[in-house]
């Protein structure tokens, strides 16, 4: 067994589904807010705070922090971190007018500056530390273009084959949010707010596989990047009772997708539905 194969077993077991079980635990009791019915978690101590409007915030920042609690907690995995990592290649993700207002634009490597990784693994080969997995962070449905910045970071970086995790945090989902990409319509959807969030990872997936866009030809990678998708409160997972109904006072579970994106190939399991047989549940 390879010791690709053995990280990829341990990160996955050991630390992303350890993360989000407390991801899970904190959910609806460690929440900045007055007269708050649920019960703050005694092992987590870091909450969610509240806008002015007092609804909660969730931000990729919690679960880093989870992430790095978890790893620092189990004592039996042989990595060593860094947070905000800057990346060894340079990147344009914005461009500046003559009046300093600053637009997006379609990510670009090889011009601009170096850009920065959430958190960087590392291993102690030979009196060095050697990256080994980069992982980016998100909360809540993003906007396109930072999935695509941070695809484009996580394939292209150490231009050798490495297992990139991208670990991503919703709420709640329903099937608008999870809308497979092949019903992704030409004309219908083009704007980021119609399109889903599995349509996202779709069209940013195939803008860093396409050799027509960001210098392809000139930054060839084999990394591979795995999605964790994790649901606090998923409604299309509710299982339906003996009349093939869900019931409407279910409690939504929560769980994970897992989708893993491979050079030049768009992978099925964006194109097509996800089902239950796709679904991780967490308990």
């Amino acid at each position: 067994m390879n010791e690709a194969y053995i990280d990829e077993t341990y990160i996955e077991k050991n630390l992303i589904e350890e993360t989000f079980k407390k991801a899970i635990e904190m959910a609806d009791g460690n929440v900045e807010m007055e007269n708050n019915e649920e019960e703050p978690s005694k092992n987590i101590k870091i909450i969610y705070p509240c806008y002015s409007n007092k609804t909660k915030r969730i931000s990729e920042q919690e679960i880093k922090q989870l992430f790095i609690q978890t790893l620092i907690e189990d004592k039996k995995n042989n990595f060593y971190f860094s947070v905000e990592t800057p990346t060894k290649l340079i990147y344009k993700f914005s461009k500046q007018d003559t009046e300093g207002k600053r637009t997006v634009i379609l990510p670009l490597v090889g011009a601009g500056e170096s850009a920065n990784v959430d958190l960087c693994l590392y291993k102690l080969e030979e009196s060095k530390f050697k990256r080994k997995h980069l992982i980016e962070f998100k909360a809540n449905p993003p906007a396109e273009h930072e999935i695509k910045k941070d695809f484009l970071k996580l394939f292209l970086e150490e231009q050798e084959q490495l297992n990139n995790y991208f670990i991503h945090i919703l709420d709640s989902a329903n099937k608008g949010t999870l809308k497979a990409a092949h019903k992704l319509k030409d004309k219908g959807d083009k704007g980021d707010e119609k399109k889903s969030i599995i349509q996202k990872y779709y069209e940013s997936w195939k803008y860093c596989t396409d050799p027509k866009e960001y210098n392809h030809g000139k930054y060839p990678s084999k990394n591979t990047i795995t999605i964790y998708l994790l649901i606090i409160h998923n409604q299309i997972a509710i299982d339906k009772d003996k009349t093939g109904k869900k019931p409407s006072n279910a409690p939504a579970p929560s769980g994970y997708y897992k989708i893993t994106l491979t050079p030049n190939k768009l992978t099925p399991n964006l194109l097509n539905p996800l089902t239950k047989d796709d679904w991780n549940p967490i308990h």
